[in-house]
């Protein structure tokens, strides 16, 4: 049986599981906590089984990759000069055997694990959720993606050293999905310029900020229709987290539509709204115009919100970092200008990375299709809240 079987299989049986904790609430019979303990066997066995395929293809893969380079895989210097050579003549023999492993189905060619990772490191400067993110890699279509989630946790029984223990309520299990997306660039070159020795870190550097921008501000404010599922496009609500559904996000109200009033105090009520387990490596977000603002609040004792940092460590805001966002919306009217929280709770879904070179459709023009399959969805609705401001 194929990987993907064994993943369908999976999928098939904890999509049963989830089913049966559906339609069976509250305390359950020994007839279908058997079913699902046996479930539970059959969904690590494939766990295994999967892990065990992944080794192999890994195995494959690098053996294809061996004796380039001590070690056995292509470095960055030779990665970087294979990439070059694609460039300028379409040659991929720089990559090694010719194989799945190097070249897209469209044409053009994966880009190598090396150089991928140093344009995914380039395009944090333009994508700063990209630092404070959780970052899922995959092979899989996003669609095919889950991530599970407990919306509720079990329930906890108390008894005396002889007293009988019943069965529990179960913990509620769902799982978040990710929509299919896909970002591209296609970039259109010069053919004198296409000799240019510098091509590829010319070609990187554009990837890097083409992408990095484009990300910055889906991971932001996506639809999820074929892109990212933004943040803010999450539903904001009053209610605390005791009473607010899962898959909604918490606001705390600036007090004013104009700016944040009471001396700042709502920002220390945002602080305090999030629970302490996502407090300790929660930041702050927020554009430079939305700073400005911040770096002026004083309290009603006229001393600044604003904490100078000691030498070499950043500035903060109520003992908490502030990451800058050029997409977070300015202060205004039902805006949310400021959000805070552990943003791990938020998954950046990547797959490969893959370029084709054109010299054909649009000379004297020399065309470069980069694209890379790149998703993101909320993985935790507790853990990230905002700042709106009041409505006129």
């Amino acid at each position: 049986m194929g990987i993907q079987s064994l993943r369908e299989e999976r999928a098939a049986k904890a999509s049963e599981y989830r089913h049966i904790l559906d339609t069976n609430p509250g305390k359950l019979p020994e007839k279908i906590v058997s079913k699902l303990n046996g479930l539970e066997g059959d969904i690590s066995a494939l766990d295994e089984r999967i892990a065990r395929e992944e080794r192999i293809i890994q195995f494959a893969a690098d053996t294809i990759t061996a004796g380039r380079v001590p070690g056995g895989h292509l470095d960055a210097k030779d990665a970087a000069i294979a990439l070059a050579q694609y460039y300028k003549t379409g040659d991929t023999t720089g990559f090694g055997p010719r194989n799945t492993w190097t070249e897209a189905g469209d044409g053009g060619v994966v880009v190598p694990h090396e150089l991928h990772e140093q344009i995914l490191l380039a395009q944090q400067k333009f994508s700063p959720l990209r630092t404070i993110c959780r970052i899922l890699q995959t092979r899989t279509a996003h669609s095919n993606f889950t991530f599970p989630v407990a919306t509720s946790g079990a329930a906890v029984g108390w008894v005396g050293e002889t007293d009988t223990r019943n069965l529990t309520d179960t913990p509620v299990l769902d799982s978040v999905t990710f929509p299919d997306s896909e970002a591209y660039v296609l970039l259109p070159v010069s053919a004198w310029m296409e000799s240019d020795t510098m091509i590829a870190d010319f070609i990187q550097t554009e990837l890097a900020r083409a992408f990095g921008r484009a990300e910055g501000e889906k991971f932001l404010s996506g639809s999820g229709t074929k892109a990212p599922k933004g943040i803010l496009t999450y539903t904001f609500t009053a209610e605390d987290d005791d009473t607010r559904d899962w898959g909604k996000l918490q606001y705390v109200p600036s007090g004013s539509t104009t700016g944040i009033a009471d001396y700042g105090d709502p920002l220390i009520d945002l602080c305090y709204s999030l629970r302490a387990g996502y407090r300790q490596n929660a930041v702050w977000l927020m554009n430079s115009s939305t700073l400005a603002a911040v770096r002026q609040l004083r309290d009603s004792q006229n001393r600044p919100l604003w904490e100078p940092g000691l030498s070499g460590q950043p500035q903060q805001l109520l003992g908490h970092r502030v990451v800058e966002a050029d997409h977070m919306p300015n202060i205004g009217e039902n805006n949310i200008p400021i959000l805070f929280g552990d943003f791990q709770c938020y998954g950046i879904l990547d797959r490969e990375m893959s370029i084709q070179r054109d010299p054909y459709t649009v000379k004297p023009l020399v065309a470069f299709y980069g694209k890379k399959r790149v998703s993101g969805a909320l993985l935790d609705s507790c853990g990230i809240k905002g700042l709106k401001c009041a409505a006129s």
